[in-house]
């Protein structure tokens, strides 16, 4: 089959390329740059003419949307991530309905859109009512839903997949444990002894390795049903501070962590864990990697950056 990736550049979209070329299939990426590693054309998914010119020239039977806006630290960012969330799958959406109305769309949504769901609803099932207390969350959440018109309006094959917390080599430093890794990296390869400057530790997540994730977002696309929507995610409660005690055993060092609990926010959620049964009724998926191996070679990727940088 032919894959089309938007966002194939990113830090999910490099291992869901991978998954599917493992798997042979012919994977195609769009992204802001073409990095020239396989089958990939430059553009914004912002531009109509430029989602519709590279999805009619390629014809794929399935397409993922990757491309995302995380950063909402002011109004103008926050209106930014609207339209690139929003407005540019709208672009995806309506080329498939007018030009490949049998080609497969596969959303890409996250736990944000759940929120701040209270504790005796956990763990979160795709039945569990949404409430996003992020902008990301909301325009995730609006994204899914313009998706799922399409499948109610015009029948679309449709399928929304709602990821959890991603980790793993290659994750952006703006993550609490990628930045814990990318610190103790700088001690390690510039022989320093600072402490580990953090914020609050005490939250409760789902983590789930990026390369497992690229598995079951391959599985889900294979296998799941038009129209339904399935949890990408471990089902494994696990502290922040652990992560960060998981890196440090790596490191074999002891360095000193500071928690800055001041820098919790007033919409931080203490616990949030998925529940990924009604996925695991249609494939048979399960996680590779331990949260032990995510943290190791996160750990381990940053080192080696930090020394190619050096």
């Amino acid at each position: 089959m032919k894959i089309l990736i938007f966002g194939s550049d990113g830090f999910l979209g490099t291992y869901l390329s991978i998954a599917f070329k493992n798997s042979a299939h012919k994977v195609y990426g769009f992204d802001l740059s073409a990095n020239g590693c396989f089958n990939q054309f430059a553009g914004n998914i912002l531009d109509a003419e430029q989602v519709n010119y590279v999805i009619e020239k390629i014809h794929p039977d399935i397409i993922f949307n990757l491309v995302a806006s995380f950063n909402s630290k002011s109004i103008e960012n926050i209106k930014n991530a609207y339209i690139l969330n929003v407005l540019g799958q709208l672009n995806i959406l309506e080329t498939i309905k007018n030009k490949l109305p049998k080609t497969k769309f596969i959303n890409i949504g996250s736990s944000s859109q759940y929120g701040n769901v209270p504790r005796q609803l956990s763990p979160i099932s795709e039945k569990t009512p949404f409430y996003p207390v992020s902008s990301y969350g909301i325009s995730k959440l609006a994204q899914e839903m313009e998706a799922y018109k399409f499948y109610l309006i015009d029948d679309l094959n449709i399928i929304r997949l709602r990821l959890f917390n991603i980790t793993g080599p290659g994750e952006s430093a703006k993550t609490v444990a990628s930045n814990a890794a990318m610190q103790i990296a700088k001690n390690i390869v510039y022989n320093k002894n600072d402490p580990i400057q953090l914020g609050y530790l005490n939250a409760i997540r789902d983590f789930l390795d990026v390369r497992d994730a690229a598995n079951a977002i391959v599985e889900a696309s294979l296998h799941g049903k038009k129209g339904e929507v399935y949890n990408i995610c471990s089902g494994v409660p696990i502290k922040i501070k652990f992560l960060v005690q998981q890196l440090l055993h790596s490191s074999g060092k002891n360095y000193n962590i500071i928690s800055n609990k001041k820098k919790k926010k007033k919409s931080e959620i203490e616990y949030h864990v998925g529940d990924n049964s009604k996925f695991k009724k249609i494939s048979d998926w399960k996680p590779i990697y331990s949260i032990n191996n995510s943290m190791k070679d996160l750990l381990t990727s940053w080192i080696r950056k930090i020394r190619d940088e050096a």
